[in-house]
């Protein structure tokens, strides 16, 4: 539920606790009601690579079932805004996009993706797949040698070399046919029944506005970057 409070200026956003808590939380052991401060400021796990393998495939499915919306990108994703119940993934923060919050990994991978809207998704993912193969998260756009030494070996580096280091950043529809993927059941997801969702004019105008106006927030963004680097 999103509820405005005009006086101070702020907007609510409220949804049910999940005492299963997130994503994050299974790769750092803590408990959605540890102290912020503290709960994933030591080192992580590594999942099990059929769970990596599972719980990323759900989670390209529900970006592909945002596009299927019209949200282009989302851009918002990372272990944190991943819920899980029931060893399902449950996308959440969707409601940034319609707010315009600023995305947790834009200063970080913005001169990588430039200004397409549409790679920034499969970066974040990048950068989602990599924290769940090391217990830890990526400090820079793409991995770099130090942290190559931490995935060698594992079997999704094939895939993290797909999404980082073609010549150009795949779309979530093709790393979602990745081989690496091959063999995933989503039984958990057959039991997955939404209710219809029917837009209507102004809903899908109110997409097309937020689209556009993240489009031109990464341009900018990438344009500044680009500004900074040539005074520099």
């Amino acid at each position: 539920m999103i509820d405005t409070l005009p006086e101070q200026g702020l907007v609510s956003v409220l949804q049910p606790f999940n005492k299963d808590g997130s994503l994050k939380d299974i790769i750092y052991h803590s408990k959605p009601l540890d102290r912020w401060q503290t709960k994933y400021s030591r080192c992580g796990i590594v999942l099990p690579p059929t769970s990596i393998r599972k719980y990323c495939r759900q989670i390209l499915e529900a970006l592909l079932y945002l596009r299927g919306k019209g949200f282009t990108s989302f851009q918002h994703l990372h272990s944190g805004n991943v819920l899980i119940r029931k060893d399902c993934c449950k996308l959440t923060g969707v409601e940034n996009i319609l707010l315009g919050m600023k995305p947790k990994l834009q200063s970080v991978i913005t001169r990588l993706v430039k200004h397409k809207a549409d790679a920034f998704d499969s970066v974040c993912f990048g950068h989602l797949l990599f924290e769940l193969c090391t217990g830890y998260e990526l400090d820079s756009a793409a991995p770099q040698p130090r942290h190559l030494l931490d995935i060698a070996g594992h079997d999704a580096v094939e895939l993290l070399n797909f999404i980082f280091y073609s010549d150009t950043i795949p779309g979530i529809n093709e790393i979602s046919t990745h081989s690496y993927f091959k063999g995933v059941d989503l039984k958990e997801m057959r039991a997955f029944n939404p209710a219809p969702i029917r837009l209507t004019p102004a809903m899908k105008s109110c997409i097309n506005k937020t689209n556009k106006t993240a489009a031109d927030l990464l341009s900018r963004k990438h344009r500044l970057g680009k500004k900074e680097k040539v005074n520099h």
